[in-house]
């Protein structure tokens, strides 16, 4: 996978681990009947922020909330194969760029 392990998730619904590199590679591993595990599915994310910050989380079934430093909160929704974005304000109150960030969720 190249790079740190950022994030390991066990999707409990398909039955596979899912895992994030500090390379921003998502790869999707399938639990087999056999007991293998095989890549089921690999993702370069595209993300603004840093890498080394990326957070985790599941949000719900299947669906995936990531952040790593930056105005937005990515959503991945693994079954459908869709993506959303969450985002903060563009401008505060006197129409300046807001500086305000998401380092975590939870």
């Amino acid at each position: 996978m190249g790079g740190s392990i950022k994030s390991l998730l066990y999707y409990k619904e398909d039955n596979s681990v899912i895992i994030i590199s500090s390379r921003l590679l998502m790869v999707k591993f399938k639990a087999a009947f056999d007991k293998n595990i095989v890549p089921d599915r690999k993702v370069k994310l595209s993300i603004s922020g840093d890498p080394e910050s990326l957070v985790s989380i599941w949000a719900g079934k299947g669906l995936l909330a990531t952040t790593s430093s930056e105005k937005i909160i990515r959503m991945w929704n693994l079954k459908y194969d869709e993506n959303y974005n969450l985002t903060l304000a563009n401008t505060n109150f006197e129409d300046r760029i807001a500086s305000d960030l998401f380092t975590n969720i939870a």
